[in-house]
């Protein structure tokens, strides 16, 4: 996962991530689940889950999709019970050790999928999401307080000096055709 990717960059100390390219993560979090096959077990109990209490101690505990359930219709007990996302981001509380952590990353490449049915919404693979009350409308990693004008993780001096890259793939979720490994993915390993 993206998220537990970026959480080692950004608490790990002795370590120094180079290039760090994320294929569709849910950096801002989710708000739905894709479609589940008719009769799926599985699915329907993480649903039910999810319904019942995603930020609940033991849903938060053993149900990984609730780790980035983020709901726009409260976004007070998502901060205040997330037990990983919120934290991450720095929606909460500040800690420059992360931000300064992230900013040793040589370059963040954020891959979203344009047409993702399981990232939702897609906009949150570049740290955008739904705006607060609603789910029809995203704001932008630009448009978040937290994010950008503060600059919680770093992510606006990272652009500011060309280290944060944006891509799109026209498709759906991880969805990625050879020739995108070819013109972007290799030379930026490659760096």
């Amino acid at each position: 996962s993206s998220g537990i990717n970026a959480e080692y960059g950004q608490t790990c100390t002795n370590l120094t991530v180079g290039e760090f390219i994320s294929f569709g993560g849910p950096q801002a979090g989710v708000f739905g689940l894709p479609d589940c096959p008719p009769l799926d077990t599985v699915c329907e109990k993480v649903k039910i889950l999810l319904d019942f209490g995603a930020y609940t101690p033991l849903v938060q505990e053993i149900v990984a999709q609730a780790q980035y359930w983020r709901d726009p219709f409260n976004d007070a007990l998502f901060r205040r019970k997330s037990r990983f996302l919120a934290g991450m981001n720095q929606l909460n509380q500040f800690n420059p050790i992360y931000r300064s952590n992230l900013m040793k990353t040589s370059n963040v490449t954020l891959v979203r999928f344009t047409q993702d049915s399981t990232v939702i919404p897609y906009a949150s693979e570049w740290f955008g999401f739904f705006k607060i009350g609603q789910d029809k409308e995203v704001y932008t990693l630009q448009e978040s307080y937290e994010l950008w004008d503060e600059d919680r993780l770093g992510l606006k001096e990272m652009w500011n000096q060309n280290r944060l890259h944006f891509l799109s793939i026209y498709d759906d979720h991880l969805k990625i055709p050879n020739e995108f490994w070819e013109k972007e993915v290799y030379p930026r390993l490659r760096n």
